[in-house]
């Protein structure tokens, strides 16, 4: 393997190869087409966000603020495989007031993309419902999806006390 990882590198091919793998993975991650809107986002995973940010629960029929869904990226979809949030925005655009026409999940697929999302959520409302705060929840978060600018501290907070 590391013979053909040398050749490869060495006539250039491991760069069509790289292509080759990303798009492949995008296949297993990314619908061709849209999926009917189901609910993927549990409401407490929004409620847990609101408490955790000291927020207001919006009532039933109000909107959430937009912030709401820079986070949703951030915490979710940019942990999903590299290349994934870029294949939905590509495939979702946001319009000229900053919004997508589909919930980025309705490109999904089913026996993938979405299990994985479901499997994630999981994880991160249970960070969430472990949490005092934010701060305290994306001290947790990047620990247990670290990300390569991420910085983790040293010691948890109550262990400087």
């Amino acid at each position: 393997m590391g013979i053909v990882a040398l050749v490869d590198e060495a006539t250039g091919y491991q760069e069509e190869r790289d292509k080759d793998e990303l798009q492949k993975l995008l296949a297993l991650y990314i619908s061709e087409e849209l999926l009917p809107w189901t609910q993927r986002f549990p409401n407490e995973f929004y409620k847990q966000i609101f408490r955790l940010k000291g927020w207001q629960y919006p009532s039933s029929g109000s909107k959430r603020p937009q912030y709401v869904g820079k986070i949703t990226n951030e915490i979710v979809y940019d942990r999903l495989p590299t290349g994934v949030l870029e294949a939905l925005k590509s495939k979702n655009p946001l319009d000229n007031k900053g919004h997508s026409k589909y919930k980025h999940h309705q490109f999904l697929t089913e026996d993938i993309g979405d299990v994985h999302l479901e499997h994630h959520l999981l994880k991160v409302i249970t960070l969430m419902q472990a949490s005092n705060s934010w701060a305290s929840f994306m001290t947790l978060f990047k620990r247990v999806f670290p990300s390569g600018n991420d910085t983790i501290p040293l010691f948890d907070e109550d262990e400087t006390e």
